[in-house]
């Protein structure tokens, strides 16, 4: 897809419902991108995407809104994550 034309918003919908971690990977491999090629589009670190793809770390907002431009999606794709991000500072 490398174009980021964007998704079905059914898919979409549903893809709202996993961690972030999840979401990331399923973005990428929905659009062909490699991890490189995304952190290039988003102005970050291949090693960055592979953290937030194993679910080591969530990304900062600023980081999130350029995701969401990439992929062309609802501005509240990432709305729950303040909850998901609480979630993991409680692990350690």
């Amino acid at each position: 897809m490398k174009d980021t034309e964007k998704f079905d918003e059914e898919r979409i919908n549903a893809l709202k419902s996993y961690p972030v971690a999840y979401r990331l990977q399923q973005l990428r491999a929905w659009s062909d991108y490699t991890q490189e090629e995304v952190a290039n589009l988003i102005g970050s670190k291949q090693s960055s995407i592979s953290m937030w793809e194993r679910g080591l770390f969530i990304p900062n907002n600023r980081i999130l809104a350029k995701i969401i431009s990439v992929y062309h999606l609802p501005n509240d794709f990432f709305e729950d994550i303040q909850l998901e991000r609480s979630q993991m500072g409680r692990k350690k």
